[in-house]
């Protein structure tokens, strides 16, 4: 009897180990290339997805690689609010390992017009989520709908939910070992907070990238560059910025737009670099501008010289007769804040002191003082 029930035991156990694999297999199989199990899963997947990211999701068809690996074909990610093409790419790699997701695509466009308003979707629909796992997408290259916006390359987001604040890191850009970063940190109780920090780590990058989150009066041209580090506190519904810092270099910055005059009402026309050490920008009003101005050419109108020579307390050559001077070099250290302001030219040589000149001569130069601050604006009005 002890025989009998022993000999029944090994022939289940045989059993079990020729079945249940067969079982596991033929499944396997009949999810991975049946009709059914093709609808299944993708059905599985655009909820998920959907319900992750708060938008619609389209998917073609979805190859089972592993219990950990799946592989989604033709996926379309669409804003439910905008109808715009959030993501379309032919392959979406996802993988589940340590606790943690991670999404791989080669390739990848957007009907966004550039990356400023492609994190805006982020903002709104990933970074509210206060609960899930951590998640890292990867894509190699993505293009945007704008044909002159260049594609953002190797481009990885690190996103970790979490309560009061989710938080996203940003990096991309074509050197894999110092990147151009962005870190998002919203804050999910009312009002609504988000604090972004932007470093380039030697890159530049289009004043663009910044979009609209640059206060309306900081405008800089549309060809203009950035080196540095920004950080921003805004709120997100209304949206507007609380708190702006920025440290670094903005390059072939237009002096008509930096101004806040068009083409024809500045005084003063031209490319200029502008070397940052401090603009503090908080509540809807500066609070502090520090740095160096320089450029080559340009030109500066003449009926303008005399009002800005009397109310910044400079010294300009009077005997200028043509409406618009040309200029051959600009050079001013400037320093702002709420209750004074003052102006520096070149700090040495045959020029020390001068702040614009042309080819015969100084047709500006400091006279080292220290002035109201109201004064910068009331000359700039004019």
């Amino acid at each position: 009897m002890k025989h009998r029930t022993q000999r029944w035991l090994n022939r289940l156990l045989f059993c079990s180990c020729v079945f249940v694999p067969t079982l596991l297999i033929g499944g396997t199989m009949l999810l991975r290339h049946s009709e059914a199990g093709q609808q299944l899963m993708v059905s599985w997947w655009t909820d998920s997805l959907e319900i992750a990211i708060d938008s619609k999701v389209e998917i073609g068809r979805v190859y089972f690689i592993s219990p950990s690996c799946y592989v989604l074909e033709d996926v379309l990610l669409t804003d439910r609010e905008t109808g715009h093409n959030i993501l379309q790419c032919d392959h979406l790699r996802i993988t589940r390992t340590h606790d943690q997701w991670e999404l791989n695509l080669h390739f990848a466009q957007t009907q966004y017009h550039d990356i400023h308003n492609w994190l805006q979707w982020w903002n709104g629909h990933v970074l509210p989520i206060s609960e899930g796992e951590n998640t890292t997408v990867k894509i190699q290259s993505l293009t945007f709908a704008k044909q002159t916006e260049p594609p953002i390359v190797n481009f990885v987001a690190q996103i970790i939910p979490g309560s009061p604040s989710s938080n996203v890191l940003l990096n991309f850009g074509n050197d894999l070992t110092k990147p151009i970063v962005i870190e998002i940190k919203r804050f999910h109780e009312f009002p609504v907070n988000t604090k972004i920090l932007l470093e380039t780590n030697g890159h530049v990058v289009a004043t663009k990238l910044l979009g609209e989150l640059l206060p309306h009066e900081f405008s800089l041209g549309e060809s203009a560059t950035f080196v540095g580090v920004l950080a921003l506190d805004t709120v997100v519904d209304p949206q507007q910025v609380k708190q702006f810092d920025l440290q670094g270099t903005l390059h072939n910055v237009e002096l008509q737009s930096l101004l806040g005059g068009g083409l024809d009402a500045s005084p003063l026309r031209g490319r200029v670099t502008v070397e940052i050490s401090r603009a503090i920008f908080k509540n809807n009003r500066w609070l502090q501008l520090q740095g160096t101005l320089r450029g080559h050419t340009g030109q500066v109108s003449r009926a303008w010289l005399p009002t800005a020579a009397r109310q910044l307390q400079l010294r300009w050559l009077g005997d200028l007769q043509q409406s618009q001077i040309p200029f051959q070099s600009m050079y001013c250290a400037f320093s702002w804040n709420q209750s004074s302001l003052s102006l520096r030219g070149e700090p040495e040589g045959e020029q020390a002191g001068v702040i614009l000149r042309h080819a015969n001569g100084i047709i500006l130069a400091e006279n080292p003082q220290v002035l109201q601050a109201s004064v910068l604006h009331e000359v700039l009005a004019r």
